[in-house]
């Protein structure tokens, strides 16, 4: 008896510190770990938080309910709350990096999803709306903060329907580089998309308002598939009388493509609409005024006629 108590005893003692160990290290991990610990038993919500998230309600409600035609859209009309700045936070932010462009935590966030946008309102610096990426539709800036007093403007720039899924997407642009006149009633029956198709490409869209929005681009395909190198050149204009007078201000190349001279920008061309043929028209020789290069010396030039057809 004695020698089964003197094996047995060792084997409890061995077992309890096999089971206790793992206990007490989940335990600690528990406690010291906050993120596990809120998973699992999540603060109360504070009033603060419960007002971010009703604004976000709003504001996607008012974006859905918007977002139905080729227009221009104000930030400040669909905003029911006060706010002085929103932030930007593209696909893949952390949420450190939200805490800390923002200046503090206030909820516990996940990093922003693939192919998604999280806007973040501010009022005084202090959170008053966090809208996460809505499904289906994109909101996009090349700016990371825009300023409610500078009342910034959005166009819708897509709304069409792919594998069943209706896309729609807002892009911020510029609006002091344009004179929109809103009484143009060409664009009304313009509006849409429209595009050439091939190695040069001409894509834009024309809201309702006027605004003619898009990019002239190359791609340089190669034999076996794929390609090596791409210039986007976009372009921005107002249509008026079936033509729109469009300004380049930017040109964007790949890591093939190099810009050799000294580009004269602001370009300025026109987009001419063809009634009898419902089509948009662009004559364009872009050598004078720039020389890109690719890398194994071709000079990529845009000369000549793209012809644009509406996108159904």
């Amino acid at each position: 008896m004695n020698f089964i108590k003197g094996v047995i005893k060792p084997f409890l003692i061995v077992l309890s510190g096999i089971i206790l160990i793992p206990v007490i290290t989940i335990l600690l991990w528990f406690i010291f770990d906050e993120e596990i610990r809120t998973s699992y038993f999540p603060p109360a919500e504070t009033e603060e938080q419960r007002m971010i998230k009703d604004n976000a309600i709003l504001l996607r409600q008012a974006i859905t309910e918007n977002v139905r035609e080729y227009r221009i859209i104000a930030l400040n009309d669909l905003t029911p709350f006060e706010w002085d700045r929103v932030l930007f936070f593209n696909a893949y932010a952390s949420a450190e990096a939200m805490y800390e462009t923002v200046g503090y935590k206030w909820d516990s966030v996940y990093p922003v999803a693939e192919f998604e946008t999280d806007l973040v309102f501010l009022l005084n610096d202090k959170v008053v709306c966090h809208l996460i990426g809505i499904t289906g539709i994109g909101i996009r800036s090349e700016k990371n903060e825009l300023l409610k007093e500078s009342n910034p403007k959005f166009l819708v720039t897509d709304m069409r329907r792919r594998h069943g899924t209706s896309y729609r997407y807002l892009d911020w642009f510029d609006d002091t580089l344009v004179d929109i006149d809103e009484n143009n009633s060409d664009s009304k029956s313009l509006s849409g998309q429209w595009r050439s198709n091939g190695n040069i490409t001409l894509y834009f869209v024309v809201t309702k308002e006027g605004l003619v929005r898009g990019h002239v681009g190359h791609t340089r395909n190669l034999p076996e598939g794929g390609h090596d190198g791409s210039v986007g050149i976009p372009f921005m204009g107002v249509l008026h009388d079936n033509i729109a007078q469009c300004t380049v201000h930017s040109i964007h190349t790949s890591s093939n493509y190099e810009n050799n001279s000294d580009s004269q920008l602001p370009i300025v061309f026109d987009l001419t609409y063809s009634e009898n043929e419902h089509q948009f028209h662009l004559f364009v020789d872009f050598s004078d005024k720039m020389q890109l290069r690719h890398a194994d010396g071709s000079v990529f030039d845009i000369d000549g006629e793209i012809t644009a057809r509406p996108v159904e």
